[in-house]
């Protein structure tokens, strides 16, 4: 089945949809009926663009964060280059398509970066979060990363807004949906406001995706079946005759989601 957590993102049990194993042959057992494909369609770097817009809508600016992202710029790599290797993008960009390893492993860790401290996690939280996932940073080196992370993407005025939500209220109200959340805490109250805008906007890509599967005979969705939710992802089951339109309508409806 499926749940919510507390800042509005999907949770899923008996089993979890939502995390099946890599390893395992678990993802194998996905398989389409005779007729049909399996289509996945995800949001590329969704929580940054949410932590951007979050930064723009509560601070009024997304800074070089924003900037990066209507440029359209692979931000990992760029962080990669500015901050780690200290190399142009366009040196980047090269040094990934060649599958350089060195790059390989400093864009891996900029991910980790990009991702872990958008919700004001602190170093120890971010080290343990990390090993979790297979990698490990040591204190100096985390806290290195981290002071990297805010010189490049200068997340000090949102910060200090959620401080003040925090000390001032103690709850947070979602942007957009005007959700509640309550007993909120400097970290919840951080990742609140962009992952909960991510989750609001996942789910109504979801609900625009099933009414065309049902409701919608002229859509090039009619037939299909969404076979798992996950998180910024929808995995459907589409007609083979009409396999590409399907997957390009399920893009236009989780743009148009992301737009409203």
């Amino acid at each position: 089945g499926y749940g919510f957590t507390s800042n509005g993102r999907s949770s899923s049990f008996n089993p979890n949809i939502q995390n099946a194993p890599r390893r395992g042959r678990v993802r194998e057992c996905y398989v389409a009926r005779p007729g049909y494909y399996l289509c996945s369609v995800d949001y590329a770097a969704q929580e940054l663009v949410t932590f951007a817009q979050a930064m723009r809508d509560l601070v009024g600016d997304g800074g070089p964060l924003m900037d990066a992202i209507n440029n359209d710029m692979d931000v990992h790599t760029l962080f990669a280059c500015e901050q780690l290797l200290k190399i142009s993008y366009d040196e980047g960009l090269r040094l990934k398509k060649a599958g350089d390893e060195q790059f390989k492993t400093a864009r891996q860790n900029s991910k980790q970066v990009n991702f872990g401290f958008p919700g004001g996690m602190g170093i120890k939280r971010f080290i343990e979060g990390q090993r979790k996932e297979g990698f490990f940073f040591t204190e100096p080196e985390a806290i290195v990363l981290k002071k990297a992370w805010e010189a490049q993407w200068k997340p000090q005025r949102y910060f200090a807004y959620v401080n003040k939500i925090v000390e001032d209220y103690g709850w947070v109200k979602q942007l957009r949906s005007g959700r509640v959340r309550g007993e909120a805490g400097f970290t919840d109250t951080a990742n609140t406001f962009f992952s909960g805008l991510a989750a609001d906007m996942s789910k109504d890509a979801l609900v625009r995706v099933t009414k065309e599967c049902y409701c919608e005979p002229t859509s090039p969705l009619y037939g299909s079946r969404v076979v798992a939710f996950i998180h910024d992802e929808i995995l459907a089951e589409v007609p083979i005759d009409r396999a590409h339109e399907a997957a390009m309508r399920i893009g236009e409806l989780m743009v148009e989601a992301g737009r409203t």
